[in-house]
């Protein structure tokens, strides 16, 4: 009797431990949606990374908090970690968006990156990356002979004059700490894109910055 008692007792708390574990890992990870016939709304109270993004649609607006946070009429998808906050999604006509959040992640580089073009359009190229705490940049690059911004929302937050560029007395960087270079320079939390600029001789000019998201 105490033997199948005890049987029991084992068999609920491992159940128990189960259950709770698998809640916990539940309740880390999360689906933000919307389709041409539903979505949903997701809460996070705690910063979350953008895990990956299945898309067919070609515009769609990231809401946060009741106000439009980020839309995205690019090929390429943002990536980072939002903010804790509400969230929904608003889709183009016909379209269907998924966005996979996890808010238990682990240290993850990310590129903002952005391609300066003289014909095709669109004339700008590139991404946007969502930092949810104050970032430090690892590597920076930049091909082009003129200089470089980094902008969040419409204002810009760093530039980066190139050492080819003589006439603004590069290489040097406006904004932050100032100094010759963007490496160490430190993003605020928000949400940004990078433009780099094209000089007399240039074709098509890249620019990027590697962030290390924690």
């Amino acid at each position: 009797m105490n033997h199948g008692f005890r049987s029991s007792v084992r068999l609920f708390l491992i159940v128990l431990l189960l259950f709770f574990g698998f809640s916990t890992l539940q309740a880390t990870q999360f689906k933000l949606f919307r389709t041409p016939r539903t979505g949903n709304t997701v809460r996070l109270t705690a910063p979350a990374m953008i895990v990956s993004i299945q898309r067919n649609a070609d515009r769609y607006t990231i809401w946060r908090n009741g106000q439009a946070y980020l839309t995205i009429n690019l090929p390429e998808d943002p990536v980072g970690v939002l903010p804790p906050g509400n969230y929904t999604l608003r889709v183009s006509p016909g379209g269907s968006v998924t966005l996979n959040l996890n808010t238990t992640y682990q240290p993850r580089n990310v590129l903002l990156w952005g391609e300066t073009r003289v014909l095709v359009q669109p004339l700008w190229h590139g991404n946007y990356v969502i930092l949810a705490s104050p970032t430090p940049i690892t590597t920076a690059t930049y091909t082009g002979t003129n200089a470089m911004g980094i902008y969040g929302g419409k204002t810009r937050v760093l530039y980066y004059i190139s050492p080819n560029n003589r006439p603004a007395k590069g290489p040097r960087v406006i904004g932050g700490t100032g100094g010759k270079t963007l490496v160490g320079q430190v993003l605020p939390a928000g949400i940004y894109r990078l433009v780099p600029a094209r000089g007399h001789a240039d074709g098509i000019v890249y620019g990027e910055v590697k962030l290390t998201v924690k």
